[in-house]
């Protein structure tokens, strides 16, 4: 449904002027649009950070012993999110799209109809595996729900081992970065996917409306699981402050931003020769393995010295008391925001 959204509205937007949109594409400044998707991996990140901090101070202080106490643990999780969702989609498939109109909605009419049919998977957080197909899916774009529910789910047993051994717990979970890491390379590497979350594959071996990596939790766990290194880190540190050397502060935005730059402009080339340069299938598979765990140690180190008194000018501004209110609504923005993208823009183009 999403992606039929998109679609649309991409269309409608350079129907008059596709040769400008294809100078765009190749604009290296684009690729920081183009990048915008890596912003996932650090709710990722922050994720794994609080769901290991908050659970291992409460371990501490004795909590965690009773069964029950883990079924509250997962059922409170399940009991934030859900509600607003569903209520969400039950707008959407009785209301949202009678408010619509336009020529270019009939392009999308079955959208409701695959919420209706499909509507249990986000109540199960398992509609990044079914249905198969992104067009079939309800409310696509909460696959982020359903794959941070799953990490979510596993996470109990990572803190686990964290917090009865460091010496087990911590290369456990170095293990588990690098197996994702692999797996995610040989999916690509099998099905010869794309180096980028645009465009189809490059071979017949992948099925277009197919999602191989994007939407699955083996590809985003080593963000998430950065996340859990970082709020382990946090607890076992004994103050909040910590002094360090101005040169080593530095240097450590400098490899941060450098990061953060190599994975977004890394695709440079392909769109700056746009149709005439293709990256070999195994550089895609690399890209795909390790950009978004490299995004991840980026965005590990900005929450790391903001937290820990280093951030200079981005912790004054990340630490603004004004995004306090903010952050309370960005959730129920990021569930409404395509039907009312929806109602705006079929009813204006």
């Amino acid at each position: 449904m999403y992606d039929k959204l998109i679609s649309s509205l991409l269309c409608a937007a350079v129907l008059d002027n596709i040769l400008h949109a294809s100078k765009t594409l190749q604009d290296t400044m684009f690729l920081f649009v183009i990048g915008a998707h890596f912003a996932v991996d650090t709710f990722f990140v922050m994720s794994g950070v609080l769901v290991t901090y908050l659970t291992l101070k409460r371990l501490e202080k004795g909590e965690g012993r009773t069964v029950s106490w883990w079924l509250h643990f997962y059922f409170h999780r399940w009991w934030r999110l859900t509600p607003i969702l569903a209520y969400t989609i039950l707008m959407y498939v009785t209301l949202y799209f009678r408010l619509t109109g336009g020529p270019v909605y009939t392009f999308d009419s079955s959208a409701p109809h695959d919420c209706q049919n499909n509507w249990w998977t986000n109540m199960l957080y398992i509609q990044n595996f079914y249905p198969l197909e992104s067009g079939d899916k309800c409310f696509s774009w909460t696959w982020y729900l359903a794959c941070d529910m799953q990490l979510f789910i596993l996470s109990p047993l990572i803190i686990g081992l964290l917090y009865k051994s460091r010496r087990i717990g911590v290369p456990v979970v170095a293990f588990l970065i690098l197996a994702c890491m692999g797996i995610t390379f040989g999916i690509s590497y099998s099905y010869e996917l794309p180096a980028t979350i645009f465009g189809a594959a490059t071979s017949d071996k992948a099925t277009p409306d197919v999602d191989y990596i994007y939407m699955k939790p083996y590809t985003r766990a080593p963000a998430y699981l950065v996340g859990m290194l970082l709020g382990y880190g946090f607890t076992c540190m004994k103050k909040r402050r910590v002094h360090l050397h101005r040169g080593f502060i530095c240097l450590g935005w400098a490899i941060a931003v450098a990061i953060a730059m190599t994975v977004i402009l890394g695709l440079n080339k392909q769109y700056a020769e746009l149709g005439s340069y293709y990256a070999s299938n195994t550089m895609r598979s690399f890209y795909n393995a390790t950009a978004r765990f490299g995004w991840a140690l980026s965005m590990a180190w900005v929450i790391w010295a903001c937290h820990t008194g280093n951030g200079g000018p981005a912790g004054v501004v990340l630490a603004w008391p004004g995004f306090a209110p903010l952050s309370k609504l960005t959730y129920a923005v990021f569930i409404m925001h395509p039907d009312l993208m929806i109602v705006f823009y079929y009813n204006h183009i």
